[in-house]
């Protein structure tokens, strides 16, 4: 017989991507083949162990959970969301807004612009930052508010807050997932407040962190049947 392969429990643990006490467990029950068993090391008696503890650890990477950022990646991009089509269209309260001014989240820390436009067919929104002098626009992609409101809408529980967390550095899921629809550049702190004045978000700017959920859906009453009241 070939020269034989010593690995520590150690060893076997970090190959087969468990704990000690569950190699030494598998020891116990006989489920590892090819080996003899000495104190505190495994002794290799053929090739093929490696070959099954391989696609052991393989199948174990192919069970973990999906990361919730692919996750939420991979939901938004199987349907389209026009989200913002609709807030933007003739029937929609974007256009309403224009000119009007906001403020970003923060209610200790809050910083006015102004909603400059509302344009459906270039598909984005114009704002214009109003503090410490500065008056230049920006454009927000109508990408953005789709990723937003999807995020809050299909992923997060329903009614659930959500921290805002929009800083450049060190953006929270939903910063993160919203900026990916602005080519990366941050925009969160500037779409909520839109969204909010459409009555589609609530903001707590109060809180620490700052956290946004769906603003509740309020059904209207039927319409009156005419001909007067009834009995």
């Amino acid at each position: 017989m070939s020269e034989s392969t010593i690995l520590t429990e150690t060893d076997m643990a970090r190959l087969l991507r468990v704990e000690v006490a569950a190699v030494q467990g598998l020891f116990q029950r006989g489920d590892l083949p090819g080996f003899e068993v000495a104190p505190g090391s495994v002794r290799c008696t053929e090739p093929a162990f490696f070959e099954w503890a391989e696609r052991r650890s393989r199948e174990h990477a192919e069970r973990a959970p999906e990361d919730p950022d692919a996750q939420a990646e991979r939901l938004f991009t199987d349907v389209v969301h026009d989200y913002f089509g609709r807030l933007a269209g003739p029937l929609g309260p974007l256009p309403g807004r224009v000119g009007e001014m906001l403020a970003t989240p923060d209610a200790r820390r809050s910083r006015p612009f102004r909603l400059d436009a509302v344009d459906l067919d270039r598909g984005g929104i114009q704002i214009t930052p109003q503090a410490n002098g500065s008056s230049h626009p920006l454009w927000i992609r109508g990408d953005a508010i789709n990723r937003c409101l999807f995020y809050l809408e299909r992923i997060v529980p329903a009614g659930e807050p959500v921290p805002i967390q929009a800083s450049q550095n060190n953006p929270g899921p939903l910063a993160r997932f919203t900026r990916r629809g602005n080519g990366g550049v941050r925009c969160l702190h500037y779409v909520l407040p839109v969204l909010a004045r459409c009555g589609r978000v609530e903001i707590d700017g109060e809180s620490r962190p700052n956290t946004v959920r769906l603003a509740p859906i309020v059904l209207q009453p039927p319409s009156p049947i005419d001909g007067g009241a009834h009995d």
